[in-house]
């Protein structure tokens, strides 16, 4: 019976206290929007090519956008492959013709876009521009999801070397759950400090669970409530709850000692 009561006693503490991380890889959309914008730096020429595309696309004059696309695509430009696909997959500014369509996918799919693996995994799966393939249609799926971690890795990556908080972030929580790269707390912890050396909060928040879980760190619960009061004045919620969940597990004297590392920090110069 006393070996019951001491396995379920610390298991009740670590339920109860507990802190969560904060969350933010869901917002792929706009990475990609940088990403594109990012990878057309020092090509002025086709950017702006590119981007009278786009702005015929969005004004519906697709013939032109179909133009512009065109000679970037010969050119092997990626983005304009995916998007000449779009338009001979959807019939605009030019006759549909999905075997078309799948050809630019796959031209675009070769050089890394996601997105364009996304479109052959619909092609195959509805049977369109070739023959009806579930097993094929997987593959592409796959590797689509692939492609995208890669992608976003490298993103982040190069950002965080140039001292983006928002990137290092990002790229500590790719390393804490194993996405694009292998799982490595020490690695999620280097990212994740040096963003929230600059404030950011929700790399603050994430530090200090590692310092109150010991987890690619010795435990410590005066850095844990530092980092989660910090991440908290931010107004980041889950700061707050996590810093009201370690109270309860520090002495007063801890807490105060805790309050004056907060009093003490200040951020490093954004980069």
């Amino acid at each position: 019976m006393n070996k019951l009561i001491l396995f379920i006693l610390p298991l009740l503490l670590f339920l109860v206290v507990t802190p969560v991380y904060a969350d933010e890889l869901s917002d792929g959309n706009s990475t990609e929007l940088l990403r594109q914008l990012d990878s057309l730096n020092g090509e002025e020429a086709k950017k702006n090519i590119f981007q009278e595309g786009m702005y015929a696309y969005l004004q519906r004059d697709y013939k032109t956008a179909f133009k512009k696309f065109k000679s970037l695509a010969n050119q092997g430009h990626s983005m304009a492959q995916l998007q000449l696909g779009e338009l001979y997959e959807l019939g605009w500014g030019v006759p549909q013709d999905y075997k078309e369509a799948v050809e630019w996918y796959r031209k675009a799919s070769e050089q890394g876009e996601f997105r364009a693996s996304e479109q052959l995994y619909l092609m195959y799966h509805k049977g369109r521009g070739v023959a009806k393939d579930e097993a094929e249609a997987q593959k592409w799926g796959h590797k689509a999801s692939k492609q995208k971690q890669n992608r976003a890795v490298k993103y982040y990556r190069k950002k965080a070397e140039q001292g983006k908080a928002f990137a290092q972030f990002k790229l500590g929580e790719m390393f804490s759950q194993g996405q694009g790269v292998p799982q490595d707390d020490a690695e999620a912890l280097k990212w994740y400090l040096k963003a929230a050396e600059q404030g950011h909060a929700s790399a603050q928040n994430n530090l200090g669970v590692r310092y109150s879980k010991g987890k690619g760190i010795s435990q410590n619960y005066l850095e844990a409530y530092k980092w989660f009061k910090l991440a908290e004045a931010k107004g980041l919620k889950v700061g707050r709850q996590n810093r009201e969940t370690i109270e309860k597990i520090m002495t007063p004297e801890q807490i105060a000692e805790a309050q004056k590392l907060v009093r003490e920090w200040t951020p490093k110069p954004p980069q």
